[in-house]
């Protein structure tokens, strides 16, 4: 456990910024590392397209992993490619991206990057995620910018640089990858259930290649993941990219090895336990 500021490990970039690593940055509950905590009791209703989406994956798991008839998910998809379009991602060819069917087990060779600020979480994990859907070359559709954490952290994309953090409620995250590749893609679902997490990753990460934002919660004193300091209440940005057992257990890339030196680059959960123990203040992006 960390709990002094003699633990504390972040870059040269960041340390004009955190000036005490005990005390959550500028004033935001939660905010260790750029995130936020909603509260748990918050109704948070989703729109169409977010319900659309969860009805396809729920389908998905239906058919590609418990043999169900095919039919209601094509329809399902049809429906939402003639309303929002389809993901935007062009599969390389190197058998990393699309898939007819999903497999009981799939890891995409994933790259993780820590966060360059010490509350760049949000900016860092859709860094990692635009990366590697596009490469690193892939410049903003939004206004061309350069794909970097500080052009995803502006005030045109997720804004955390103005509101030194990457809130929850803001959609900010989702928007910000959204308007990068010029695709409405990503959807915000709010805490998602034991049995929703695994079909939404044997759906975005099985079927079309395609990674997942979590915007976690861990309470003081309660558990934590990945070396986190259990003395904090943290919100925290992280990246799914990975699944096994159809979905029982899911990877994830940790941006925070700029700011925690217990904190492993990736680290594997249970996914239902990790969806009702660190997403039922926040949520996830997909």
């Amino acid at each position: 456990m960390i709990g002094s500021a003699a633990a504390f490990a972040a870059p040269a970039s960041a340390m004009a910024e955190i000036i005490d690593p005990d005390e959550p940055y500028d004033g935001i509950e939660g905010n260790f590392t750029g995130g936020d905590v909603t509260d748990p009791g918050l109704e948070q209703p989703t729109d169409d397209q977010t319900n659309l989406k969860l009805q396809i994956s729920q389908e998905w798991y239906a058919v590609n992993v418990q043999g169900a008839d095919p039919t209601q998910l094509t329809k399902l998809q049809n429906d939402y490619t003639a309303q929002y379009g389809d993901s935007g991602y062009v599969d390389p060819g190197d058998g990393a991206g699309l898939r007819t069917t999903a497999a009981s087990s799939r890891i995409l060779p994933f790259v993780q990057y820590a966060q360059a600020k010490g509350y760049y979480c949000g900016p860092a994990s859709g860094y990692m995620i635009i990366r590697y859907l596009h490469g690193s070359g892939y410049t903003s559709r939004y206004n061309g910018n350069s794909l970097s954490q500080a052009n995803l952290a502006n005030s045109a994309h997720m804004n955390t640089e103005a509101n030194k953090s990457t809130t929850w409620t803001s959609k900010r995250f989702a928007t910000g990858i959204n308007r990068w590749r010029n695709v409405p893609w990503y959807v915000q679902v709010p805490k998602p259930s034991g049995s929703l997490l695994p079909k939404i990753f044997t759906h975005s990460v099985g079927g079309n290649g395609m990674p997942i934002g979590a915007d976690t919660v861990e309470f003081a004193g309660g558990s934590h993941y990945n070396g986190h300091p259990t003395n904090k209440t943290i919100g925290h940005w992280i990246v799914g990219y990975g699944y096994v057992q159809s979905g029982q257990n899911t990877t994830w890339a940790d941006p925070a090895t700029s700011v925690w030196s217990s904190t492993k680059k990736s680290f594997t959960y249970t996914t239902s336990t990790f969806a009702t123990r660190f997403l039922q203040s926040n949520g996830v992006v997909y």
